[in-house]
């Protein structure tokens, strides 16, 4: 019965297209050589109709009326716009770009408009209209199953982001192809770049295995950030802005435009401050941006120079579950100490060649360097000197004319981590012009990092040295992986991709933690990546696609390190992946429908088995998965009333698991329980957002900002006590635009966060135990703001 409601709502749709009257046909052509262009985009003006140009560079587009505007772009070439205003045959002839554009940079390892489309695009006009100070993850937070949370509370300092419930260390990160997941942990510390959403021109977020990448293993999305495009008329950009919890930033941007028509130079510095909604949780962060380099007719030399320092108190411990529902109790931090602060340092380096070397082949090469040093900084109270290999101290009571053996004091320690990541990536595409275009990809890259910890001050420091070093161990990482894509016209209506990588992972540990697991471990891991798809263009307004994948993704530093035993360490994960779509484009919006299902061997998740210290390490299950359905749409209902929204309903199931929890009666044994069908932690089986945005003047904007999520379980037991509430949040931003003579633009902007004062939380952790035959629960949640007010001033000329 489902299946012929789906067919009917699908046939539905199509017949709408029969009341198209007038055919508008066309070929685009090279301007110089007079050779068709293929897979030209031609849009009509003012809606989201459109098409793409055949092998031949014929288009056929069907109008209600004339006249009409398109708009016709292709990569490397100018865009024109032409206005057709009787029923004939339209030769466009596009003039070729005096120079390569950045586009071309990232466009191996990106989703095309031929592609399987399960991936979403953010514009730079987009991601202005949402930013307001807050790191990207909460920019990103509108976009289609995407869930972020933050630390402090009010986005600003530690955030993260999930995609259909898969978290950051399985999302592949790249800014401008070169690989940004840290090598070891696999995760990304936006942090650590602050305010790059003011240096990124678009972001394309791909969901499901996608298309492949370098760096990490994609498996289950990646992100892909594009900065320093070039732009052609030189500008300064000034921002401030201030807000709640003693928020406040500034930037200053520039870019020359074309200097003697073929150099550019863009720069950025930023500083951002805030208390955060967390008590104490305050973010300090400062950094800054410079790219440019040589753009000519068939090259471009590029360099890029990133930097960012973040200083942020401690908000990882969490809030009582009990705290919650107290308007002052929920802000609770319980760290007291006044430098329990993270503190770090990153450094980004980039050379970027790009050539085209005929009409049909191009090549692009980027060397990488990033390089980074930091510690965080932590009191303990009544430590055991023996967790720092050190021996007892030893005091003389000179009024008692004894000694006192003292076996555990307070103290303050620091963790470090310094690191350096470098290498190579390169593609190569060729296209022939007519139906044919193969991606090549090539990355190669090392790792090396150091953790260390050490002492800097001890209630009695007796004979104990400053600094005195109780770890060290190193991460060794090297990888190469190599892609080629296919994306092949089989006919006006239907293209075959085909997508094949090979990933090499060395990965060697050694040294000693922190909790004196000490070992040498070296580990070697082959994959193949095949991914397979294919799209079908029913008509110019309607499509469907198919893609299926498999990505397979290594352990890492932790889930390795945590244990000594070979018996608990994890093997690989494989991830099996099968997308199925239907887009329809409307006069004045679109919908997307892609149905998902995600099959994992082998996936990493937490069981709460723990370590002989008692650190808790993650281990395989044999089966689980995610499966759903993502509803997309953008609609221009009027010019001046909008709405894009997305839903994702999911069901997300780990088929068994042996859970463990600890009892102290026991120790170091444990309980164990076999469950079945348990939800996946952290994943939601609805997530919605929408925007509602109203324009009454030209100048002027309102937007009504919408966001749910559904219950998540906080571990893989499926506990009803042990979940985030569901929620439900709403945002209103107001944007005042003013144009001038003597300068580009004024834009003035407030936002009003969580207009109803919603008590809410994202993230959230928990310990279970049993003493003496009954068991206990310990949680940690991480609230997020109640109502706040940010607000601020572009001035742009």
């Amino acid at each position: 019965m489902k299946k012929q409601n789906i067919l009917f709502v699908i046939m539905l749709m199509l017949s709408f297209s029969l009341n198209s009257q007038i055919i508008i046909t066309g070929k685009v052509i090279d301007q110089e050589t007079q050779s068709p262009l293929p897979w030209a985009n031609i849009k009509i003006d003012g809606t989201y109709l459109g098409t793409v140009s055949g092998n031949d560079g014929n288009f056929t587009l069907n109008v209600k009326s004339l006249p009409v505007t398109l708009i016709i772009s292709y990569m490397g070439y100018e865009t024109d716009t032409v206005v057709v205003k009787e029923q004939q045959k339209n030769l466009i002839a596009l003039k070729r770009k005096s120079i390569l554009t950045d586009e071309i940079v990232v466009s191996a390892i990106r989703q095309e408009d031929k592609s399987p489309k399960t991936y979403t695009n953010v514009t730079i006009e987009k991601i202005q209209s949402l930013k307001a100070g807050q790191d990207l993850p909460l920019i990103l937070n509108f976009t289609p199953s995407v869930v972020a949370t933050s630390d402090a509370g009010n986005g600003i300092g530690y955030t993260d982001i999930r995609i259909r419930g898969t978290d950051i260390t399985r999302i592949n990160v790249t800014i401008n192809g070169v690989p940004y997941n840290d090598p070891e942990s696999q995760g990304v510390f936006w942090v650590d770049i602050p305010d790059i959403a003011s240096s990124s021109d678009n972001i394309q977020i791909q969901r499901g295995v996608g298309t492949s990448s370098f760096g990490a293993a994609s498996f289950g999305a990646s992100i892909n950030i594009l900065t320093g495009v070039l732009k052609a008329d030189p500008f300064v950009e000034l921002q401030a802005l201030g807000g709640s919890f003693n928020t406040f930033g500034a930037s200053a941007k520039f870019g020359t435009g074309l200097i003697k028509d073929n150099w550019y130079l863009e720069g950025r510095l930023s500083h951002q401050y805030s208390d955060g909604y967390i008590d104490r949780a305050f973010s300090e962060l400062n950094s800054a941006y410079l790219s440019g380099g040589y753009y000519g007719k068939n090259t471009i030399i590029k360099g890029l120079f990133m930097a960012g320092y973040e200083k942020t108190y401690q908000a990882w411990g969490g809030v009582p579950k009990e705290y919650l529902n107290d308007a002052k109790l929920r802000r609770y931090n319980p760290y007291t100490y006044e430098n329990e602060t993270d503190n770090y340092w990153q450094y980004h380096y980039h050379l970027n060649i790009t050539q085209k070397l005929n009409e049909k082949n191009t090549f692009n090469a980027t060397l990488f360097y990033i390089n980074g040093y930091g510690f965080y900084e932590q009191y303990k109270k009544d430590k055991k000197l023996s967790n720092y290999n050190l021996e007892p101290v030893i005091l003389i009571d000179t009024t008692r004319n004894d000694t006192i053996t003292i076996k555990s004091m307070d103290l303050v320690q620091r963790k470090f981590l310094e690191n350096d990541f470098y290498g190579i990536i390169m593609s190569h595409i060729y296209n022939n012009n007519k139906n044919l275009r193969i991606r090549t990809g090539l990355n190669y890259y090392e790792y090396d990092g150091w953790h260390y910890g050490r002492i800097i001050w001890m209630q009695y420091a007796h004979n104990v040295p400053i600094n005195h070093e109780w770890y060290r161990n190193r991460s060794l990482k090297k990888e190469f992986s190599i892609f080629t894509k296919f994306d092949y016209d089989i006919n006006e209506f239907l293209t075959l991709y085909a997508d094949i990588q090979y990933r090499y992972v060395d990965f060697t540990i050694k040294g000693t933690d922190d909790a004196f697991i000490s070992d040498t471990l070296r580990k070697f891991y082959n994959f193949w990546n095949p991914k397979l798809g294919l799209n079908y263009n029913i008509s110019q307004n309607d499509e469907l696609y198919l893609l299926t994948g498999i990505s397979h993704r290594e352990p890492n530093r932790d889930n390795l390190m945590l244990t000594d035993v070979d018996s608990l360490r994890p093997v690989h994960e494989t991830l099996y992946d099968l997308e199925l779509g239907y887009t329809r484009k409307f006069k004045n919006g679109l919908i997307n429908i892609n149905a998902f299902y995600m099959y994992y061997d082998n996936q990493l998740v937490l069981t709460g088995k723990i370590n002989d210290v008692g650190d808790p390490i993650m281990q395989n299950v044999p089966e689980s998965y995610r499966t759903g359905v993502e509803l997309i749409w953008n609609f221009d209902f009027t010019k001046w009333l909008s709405w894009d929204a997305n839903f994702t309903f999911s069901e997300n199931k780990i088929k068994k698991i042996t859970m463990y929890i600890d009892d102290y009666e026991l120790w170091p044994s444990q309980r164990s329980l076999v469950l079945k069908n348990t939800p996946i932690s952290f994943s939601p089986s609805i997530v919605a957002s929408s925007i509602l945005t109203f324009k009454p003047l030209p100048a002027l904007s309102i937007s009504l900002l919408s966001k749910y999520v559904s219950k998540q379980y906080i571990d893989n037991t499926g506990d009803e006590s042990c979940t985030i509430d569901p929620f439900m949040v709403h945002n209103i931003r107001i944007d005042y635009t003013i144009k001038g003579k003597k300068f580009d633009k004024i834009n003035l902007f407030v936002t009003f966060n969580n207009i109803f004062n919603e008590f809410y939380e994202t993230n959230a952790w928990v310990y279970r135990y049993y003493d003496g035959g009954v068991e206990y629960k310990e949680f940690g949640y991480f609230p997020q703001a109640t109502f706040n007010v940010i607000g601020g001033l572009t001035f742009r000329w």
